[in-house]
């Protein structure tokens, strides 16, 4: 009993804080989605990604090269010569892009990775027989956010240093760290099985 008793205090010891989760999710990534399954919390680290996420796309969104390689896009996609008013439009939505996204984000992000974590609960118990909650994959989800805020962190950094986007794409279309989400994938798979697998 005491045995029992001291193991588990020492695996609540060993439960990593959430600066330790949010850089772990990078540099160890198997242990720390095992320990986000094994107690799942989610606000604070979907608060940091979402506010640092949104300043970093703020960022970028907001660079000339940019806003000029939107511009350019949205006129590529008029078939006939735009007029006065369309350019207008055009400009005005663009110069107010960053606000809108940042908006959108906080609203439109929770909702994403709500979605995204039901749909792997529905995979994993209804086809795989898993007995995982809706809890722990909500978690885990919200801890991959990470991998895309240092993705977002990075581009911004490269838009503020003056490298100029490659043509006009969206800034995670162009962004040079884009192989950090494969390298991840495998990790993030097995810690959804993790969680929602029969204990």
């Amino acid at each position: 009993m005491t045995e029992t008793t001291t193991a588990t205090a020492a695996t609540e010891v060993r439960q990593p804080g959430l600066l330790s989760r949010i850089i772990g999710v990078i540099f160890s990534p198997r242990e720390t989605y095992a320990a986000v399954a094994a107690r799942p919390r989610w606000l604070g680290v979907m608060a940091i990604t979402l506010v640092i996420g949104v300043a970093a796309t703020y960022v970028m969104l907001s660079s000339p090269e940019m806003q000029d390689a939107a511009f350019d896009q949205a006129l590529a996609r008029i078939q006939a010569e735009p007029s006065d008013q369309q350019v207008a439009t055009i400009e005005t939505f663009i110069s107010n892009m960053p606000l809108i996204y940042a908006a959108a984000s906080f609203i439109v992000g929770p909702l994403f990775v709500a979605a995204i974590a039901g749909l792997f609960v529905w995979i994993f118990s209804m086809l795989m027989g898993g007995s995982g909650t809706f809890r722990q994959v909500f978690a885990i989800v919200a801890h991959s956010g990470v991998i895309s805020m240092f993705s977002g962190v990075f581009s911004a950094a490269l838009i503020a240093a003056g490298v100029p986007p490659t043509g006009a794409q969206p800034p995670s279309a162009s962004n040079p760290s884009k192989k950090l989400h494969t390298n991840h994938r495998a990790f993030i798979g097995k810690s959804l099985t993790l969680a929602v697998s029969k204990r």
